[in-house]
């Protein structure tokens, strides 16, 4: 493989050289053109790299920065209908966006497209209520979040986020683990 070097405005180009302005040689990516290295103002791969791989490395500490939600205790939880849906799978089913439901674990809350991991809890009132800080991340997009668990008699958890409450359940499929 060779690198071919920015050319002037002077040199003719190849067909495997691409010539930036030069005002653009700066912003310019270095990438692949015909199985050479070539100057490119705008590179796709490159382009996607550089979107993602920040939301790589932030993710990655967002994970390193990770703490249990120990109150939740052992098990899956999930919607009635998302434990359902992990029945589904149990037994066989298709994994994809519409089939894996979120769920809540010791670990935070996982869904097909996303995760969110608790950064911090405080218990508001002993073994009932928690307030717990989230950081969570959706493809490139991260944002924190506060959620409010509450235990439930039946062991369920009413979790609360900006208002809107949700019940989770310990899904059959888990139970005597």
């Amino acid at each position: 493989m060779q690198i071919t070097d920015a050319p002037s405005r002077d040199e003719p180009a190849n067909h495997n050289t691409v010539i930036p302005a030069k005002a653009d040689i700066q912003s310019s990516w270095l990438c692949m053109a015909k199985n050479k290295l070539a100057w490119v103002p705008a590179c796709a791969g490159m382009t996607a790299m550089a979107l993602f791989l920040p939301a790589y490395v932030a993710a990655t500490s967002v994970a390193a920065a990770e703490v249990k939600g120990t109150f939740i205790g052992p098990g899956t939880y999930a919607t009635v209908e998302g434990c359902e849906k992990l029945k589904k799978i149990a037994s066989g089913g298709n994994k994809n966006a519409g089939t894996v439901p979120e769920v809540l674990t010791i670990d935070g809350f996982l869904t097909w497209e996303g995760v969110c991991t608790f950064r911090s809890f405080t218990e508001k009132e002993k073994g009932r209520i928690w307030s717990a800080n989230m950081d969570c991340a959706e493809g490139i997009t991260q944002e924190a979040e506060s959620d409010t668990f509450e235990k439930l008699a039946d062991g369920s958890f009413k979790v609360t986020i900006m208002d809107n409450a949700t019940i989770f359940q310990r899904c059959d499929n888990d139970k005597g683990k």
